[in-house]
This record gives C-alpha cells, structure tokens and sequence, in this order.
C-alpha cells in the first residue's frame, strides 16, 4: 500500500510538471534564438518564472529523490538564462525598438515611391482602435492603407490626454496621416473610406477642400460599420413581443444592404434609396415597386425564394 501511494505520488508530480516544463524550454529556444541578432527578448516575466524553476528543482528533488534527465537539463539551462531588469530595457532601447522603427520607415519610403509611380491619386481606407471598449481609453491609435495595392501606410497612435477626449483620438489621428501623406510625402488623396465618425465626416468635408492634394478628395463610408450598426438594431427589434421574425430575416436584409452598395453607380443616391427601400417588399415576394426610379427588381433577386 505504501509503494503504491509512494507511485502515484511521483507521476502526479511528474505530470504536473510537464506544463511548465514546456514554458521553459519554449523560453529559453525564443531567448537563444533571438540572441544571434542581438535582440534579446526575454521578458521580465520569464526571469521570474526561470527563479521560481530553479527553485522547484531542489524542492521535487527532495519530494521524489530523482527527475527525469530531460527535465534534469532544462534546469540546467536556466542558469544562462537570467537578465536584470536594467539589462531588459537597456537592450530593449538600444536594440529593439530603433530596429523595428528603422524597418517601418525602410517600407514606408518604398511604398511611397511606389505610389508616386502610380496615376490617380492614392485611395485610403482608414479606422481607428483604442486600447480599451467605451469612452476610458488612454490610447488611440489611427490606421490607413491603401486600397490598391492593400499595404498600411501610415499608422499613428493618439494619447487621449492629447485632445479634448478619448472619442476624438481617431479625428487626431487621422489628420496626422493625412499631413504626413500630402505634405510631408506630397501624395495626392482621391478617396477616402471610414466609419461614420461625426467629426471625421465634418472635417473630411469642411477642410480638406483647401488642402492641394485632398481637394479632390471623396468621402465614402464602411459598408461593413453600417452593416454592423444595422444588425444591432434588428436583434433589438427582434426582442420586442411580436417581431420575434424579424430576426430571422437578419443575413438577408444585411446581404441585401451589401448588393445595393455593390450594384448602384456612383452618385445616383435617388436610385440607392429607392433600391435600398424595396427590401420592405422583397421579404414579402413582391419584386414590382411603385416608384419610377426603380420600378422592378434586379433579376437575380426576384429569382430568389423569399
């Protein structure tokens, strides 16, 4: 009875430790790995996971009399692989952080020459994203890319103690793209998608016609932010006494959202709303409308099974 106990003992401990085994050496292979380019990654984190190791050996020896040898050598192993907090930071600061901002701005440079290149103007796509939901977050960052070629160029980050609140880090961090971009890299902006940002919209609309190279510059909005704006009030009215169908119409009401920012030409915003509308009249099978502007449905949708 007591050599059983004294068994299960032991592969009970063995077992435990598998885990942690597999954070060390999963530790160490990042450490040794990033050694040869003198960027030594090891976080803070790991040191003290490597000085509570160490001291797990002496106690799982005591515990058990003996370990496996390959859990015998990533012990071992540890021993190299201690840094000081100064140590961290003193790498990080002269290694790490200007080897990222010189390779940022090493691909930055080339896509711009590239887009030089390139008649037309260049056609932005640009969202913003905080580190934290709701109207607390300490930072916002701004993100453009390029639709043609699909490549980011341009990325700022906002503290909200910066400007009047966290909710207008995207405004902020927009303009500095866009000055970046046109005066800076003296690019010319055609277009330019967002959400439907009050600010951003007025500022889009109000200023850049007296900037050179945003005069020119057309405003569109995300069909997909609409689209998420447009499900959150289907689920809530779905919820009411009465409506629960609604909700099962969902998918199809957003891909017909989709369809009619595909389909209609721009700048027929008449034809855009009378198509948009006849989804009133689609769900219930009937494809003719009484309007002139769009007076039947599109062929692929009155062949559809409603």
């Amino acid at each position: 009875m007591h050599v059983h106990s004294m068994k299960s003992k032991k592969v009970h401990l063995h077992q435990q430790f598998q885990y942690q085994r597999k954070v060390v050496l999963h530790l160490y292979s990042t450490l040794i790995r990033h050694q040869s380019k003198m960027t030594l990654t090891t976080s803070l984190r790991s040191c003290r996971l490597m000085r509570h190791y160490r001291k797990k050996r002496r106690r799982y020896v005591k515990k058990i009399g003996s370990l496996p040898s390959q859990t015998l050598r990533v012990f071992d192993i540890m021993k190299v692989c201690r840094i000081s907090r100064n140590t961290y930071h003193r790498h990080q600061s002269s290694y790490i952080i200007p080897s990222i901002v010189n390779a940022w701005q090493t691909e930055q440079t080339s896509l711009v020459e590239r887009l030089k290149g390139m008649e037309g103007g260049i056609h932005l796509t640009g969202d913003g994203r905080c580190d934290s939901p709701g109207h607390s977050a300490k930072y916002g960052g701004y993100t453009v890319i390029e639709q043609r070629i699909n490549k980011v160029l341009d990325t700022q980050l906002v503290q909200s103690n910066e400007v009047t609140s966290s909710n207008a880090c995207d405004l902020e961090g927009l303009k500095r793209c866009l000055t970046l971009l046109t005066e800076t890299h003296e690019l010319d902006v055609a277009s330019m998608v967002t959400d439907r940002h009050k600010s951003i919209e007025k500022y889009l609309r109000e200023e850049t016609p007296h900037n050179p190279h945003t005069a020119e510059l057309k405003h569109h909005f995300d069909a997909w932010h609409i689209a998420k704006g447009l499900g959150k009030k289907i689920d809530a009215l779905s919820k009411k006494k009465g409506c629960e169908d609604v909700g099962l119409w969902k998918k199809s009401i957003i891909h017909h959202m989709y369809y009619v920012a595909g389909t209609v030409p721009e700048g027929q915003a008449d034809l855009l709303g009378e198509k948009w509308k006849s989804v009133a009249n689609h769900v219930q099978d009937i494809h003719e409308h009484d309007t002139e502007i769009y007076p039947m449905c599109d062929q692929d949708l009155s062949q559809l099974s409603c």
